[in-house]
C-alpha cells in the first residue's frame, strides 16, 4: 500500500510518499506555489494530510472529498492531549508525537525547527503535553529587520548553517550567528526545564532546519522527515481500522 502524507505548513507543503513502511519519495514546496495536481502524479492509495495553513482551507476540503484522503486533527487524535483548546492545536504536533512515540516509547521531546521553533513533549505515557513556541529562525531575522530598518535584510540558508561562528566582522554575519546561536542556546535551555520537571526524555530535532542545528544542539535523533512518518503512521492505522470494519460487516 502506498500512503503519501502532506503536511502545509506555513511556509512550505511537503510531499512525502511510503510505501511497505519506507519513505520512498519527498518532495518540498513553497505552501503558496501547492496545488492539488501536484500529488496526483504520486498514485497513493490513501492521503493523510496536517494542514496549518487557514489559506488551503479549500483546497483540503477538496482533497477530502476524495474516498482517498483523510486529515488528521484533535478530534480523532489517537494522541491524549493534555491541552485547553485542543481544536487549537497544529496536527503537525500531533504527527510528531504519534511519530516520536514508535521511536521513543517512554517519551520524548520533538523540537520542530520551521517557521516557528515549537517543542512537542510526548509523556511517559504517550500523551501529549504541549510545549514552549517561539520564532523560527528566518521568522527571527525578519522580525529583526521589520522593526530596525537600518538593518541590512539577511536569510539564514543550509550553508550559514554549516559555517555558522560566534566571530563575525559584518552586521549580516552578527545577526545570522545571533538568531542561529539563540535558538540553539534557547532548545537546550528549554529542554533543560523539561527535564527538570519531567524527568530525562530523549530529544529529537525535526523541521527544514534541524540538520542545520544539529551540530551546535544537544540531542539524541534527528530526523527531518519525522512528521510525515506520524501522518504516515496515522495513515496505515486508519486505513487498518477501515479494514476491519469492513471484515466485520460482511
Amino acid at each position: 500500500m502506498r500512503i503519501l502524507a502532506l503536511d502545509i505548513g506555513n511556509s512550505r507543503a511537503t510531499i512525502g510518499v511510503f510505501e511497505d513502511d519506507e519513505l520512498v519519495a519527498r518532495e518540498d514546496v513553497s505552501s503558496k506555489d501547492f496545488v492539488p495536481e501536484l500529488i496526483h502524479s504520486f498514485r497513493a492509495d490513501l492521503t493523510v494530510i496536517s494542514c496549518v495553513s487557514a489559506a488551503h482551507r479549500t483546497t483540503v476540503e477538496a482533497l477530502l472529498s476524495s474516498n482517498h484522503a483523510v486529515q488528521l486533527c484533535a478530534s480523532h487524535s489517537p494522541v491524549d492531549l493534555h491541552y485547553d483548546y485542543p481544536e487549537r492545536l497544529g496536527a503537525d504536533r500531533i504527527a510528531n508525537v504519534i511519530a516520536a512515540r514508535q521511536i521513543s516509547p517512554g517519551g520524548a521531546v520533538v523540537v520542530d525547527l520551521g517557521t516557528a521553533t515549537h517543542f512537542d513533549i510526548c509523556g511517559a505515557d504517550g500523551s501529549f503535553y504541549g510545549g514552549p513556541i517561539l520564532p523560527g529562525l528566518a521568522t527571527m531575522t525578519s522580525l529583526l529587520t521589520a522593526r530596525i530598518p537600518h538593518l541590512p535584510q539577511v536569510g539564514i540558508s543550509a550553508d550559514v548553517l554549516g559555517e555558522c561562528s560566534p566571530v563575525v566582522s559584518r552586521t549580516e554575519h552578527g545577526i545570522q550567528t545571533g538568531c542561529i546561536y539563540g535558538t540553539a542556546g534557547a532548545v537546550e535551555r528549554i529542554c533543560s526545564e523539561i527535564t527538570r520537571q519531567m524527568g530525562p526524555l530523549p530529544v529529537i530535532l525535526t523541521g527544514g532546519n534541524a540538520r542545520g542545528i544539529a551540530p551546535i544542539v544537544r540531542h539524541d535523533v534527528c530526523d527531518p522527515d519525522l512528521t510525515l512518518r506520524g501522518l504516515y503512521l496515522f495513515g496505515a492505522d486508519f486505513q487498518k481500522n477501515c479494514q476491519c470494519m469492513g471484515e466485520s460487516t460482511e
